[in-house]
């Protein structure tokens, strides 16, 4: 085999595992703003606030007031699993603090005022608060205030969270 069909056979093999490791779950890409965009790979380990994850959108009990617009994407099929990062674990309170911020065990959390509205004019109803989160929930939040999170979905079932750390983010 000549040095040329050499290299296009190690591309594609590259290319395959690649390929393999993001239809598998082990590398997500995001390309949304409520975290860092870029390339993230999945790794075991508990979780602590701080982490990121990624989980399915039926983590979260979809609450009846969302805008269809949410509901058919979240809830249709071959929908994208969340990335988001867990501010909230098992028994910690979720509480409304000042200025509207999203509250955990008395410490504000940045940009987490619920909007009213999302950017395309839909209402927006946030989850009722206070909260404790009980032994299979966290709670998620977004590095963007415009992020869909916790704030609207309220707790996220910790067993269907998957932690992540960035390979590639920009």
């Amino acid at each position: 085999m000549n040095k040329t069909r050499k290299t296009a056979v190690i591309i594609l093999i590259i290319g395959a595992v690649i390929i393999s490791l993001f239809a598998s779950g082990i590398l997500v890409l995001n390309i949304t703003a409520s975290v860092p965009r870029g390339i993230w790979l999945q790794i075991n380990g508990p979780l602590e606030a701080g982490d990121f994850v990624t989980l399915p959108p039926e983590a979260f009990k979809i609450p009846e007031w969302l805008p269809n617009v949410y509901r058919e994407k979240i809830l249709s099929e071959g929908s994208l699993n969340f990335l988001k990062e867990v501010g909230g674990l098992p028994g910690d309170l979720i509480e409304l603090g000042k200025f509207s911020l999203t509250s955990i065990n008395g410490v504000l959390i940045p940009n987490s005022a619920p909007m009213s509205r999302d950017s395309l004019g839909n209402d927006l109803k946030p989850f009722a608060l206070p909260i404790k989160l009980a032994s299979d929930e966290v709670w998620l939040v977004s590095t963007s205030p415009g992020g869909f999170d916790s704030r609207y979905l309220g707790p996220a079932k910790l067993s269907k969270c998957k932690r992540v750390i960035p390979l590639l983010t920009f």
